[in-house]
């Protein structure tokens, strides 16, 4: 999975926080959550590893930050891409803020009122839409990807492995994801609130309008299971590591002009929203 656009990589922030833990008790947060997405690829870096698997065993036994370095020691700092998204949640309204290539984006929920709202601040627009319009082109987008895949493939089991990252004590799971890509999380297990709450938000969406599946596949029938937070997920596709990051949660206050639209921003439909990224991207 090569670096996505703004938007894309904005709707992976949310299902990396929304991982299919199913049901579970509303809790009230108020606060931020700070994440960092990074890719690189081993085609790009001139290192000869003896296999396929002695390359994963190498990646999923570095941190981030010694991989940034042994790429940039190998094939050149720039290879080594990275991206820090910031989640700011209060009672059922969230917002996304990131940025690529230069050009910063944030995404507002309006849970209550059923709306979304793209920012594009660079150009000062502002794209409103119903959350159901939205998430089911993000939908159709998904379904693409799972025509090609068998859920059989996922196979992750827990190492016994505990270790402290970002502050959060965590258990290591190690196996393959749907596709049969090479995974590896982080998995803090703890009563997290404002998570719990964050996951029945997202449930009450529906984004297929059909409501649960009839047919639990094993990666949701685990991530029921474990019920926990991923804070670092490893995946080796085909060469190509991605890697994402719950940096921090803080509980703090987070001002209602977090949700709106910014004084002075111009409305515009969803085809000149494209445009306009398409254009900022030189395509």
């Amino acid at each position: 999975m090569k670096a996505l656009n703004s938007i894309v990589v904005v709707f992976m922030s949310l299902f990396l926080l929304t991982a299919f833990t199913g049901s579970l008790a509303a809790g009230d947060f108020e606060g931020t959550v700070k994440q960092r997405y990074s890719y690189f690829t081993l085609d790009d870096v001139p290192h000869e590893f003896s296999s396929e698997q002695a390359a994963v065993d190498f990646i999923f036994s570095r941190s981030v930050e010694q991989l940034k370095s042994f790429v940039a020691e190998n094939g050149g700092a720039d290879l080594f891409e990275q991206q820090t998204t910031t989640i700011r949640i209060k009672g059922d309204r969230y917002r996304i803020d990131t940025s690529q290539e230069g050009q910063d984006v944030s995404l507002i929920y309006d849970l209550s009122n059923e709306k979304m709202i793209t920012l594009q601040h660079a150009q000062k627009v502002a794209m409103e839409t119903s959350m159901g319009e939205m998430m089911g082109m993000f939908d159709d987008m998904s379904d693409d990807d799972m025509d090609q895949t068998d859920r059989d493939q996922f196979s992750l089991q827990s190492t016994g492995k505990v270790k402290e990252i970002h502050g959060f004590q965590c258990r290591e799971y190690v196996g393959t994801d749907e596709d049969g890509d090479y995974l590896q999380e982080w998995i803090h297990v703890d009563d997290i609130d404002w998570y719990a709450s964050l996951v029945e938000a997202f449930q009450q969406m529906d984004m297929s309008g059909e409501g649960e599946s009839e047919e639990m596949g094993k990666e949701e029938a685990f991530y029921r299971k474990v019920g926990g937070l991923p804070i670092l997920s490893k995946v080796v596709s085909m060469g190509d590591v991605n890697i994402n990051e719950i940096l921090s949660i803080k509980s703090q206050s987070v001002g209602d002009d977090m949700f709106a639209i910014p004084e002075g921003y111009k409305k515009v439909n969803m085809q000149q929203m494209m445009q306009m990224q398409m254009d900022s991207m030189g395509q």
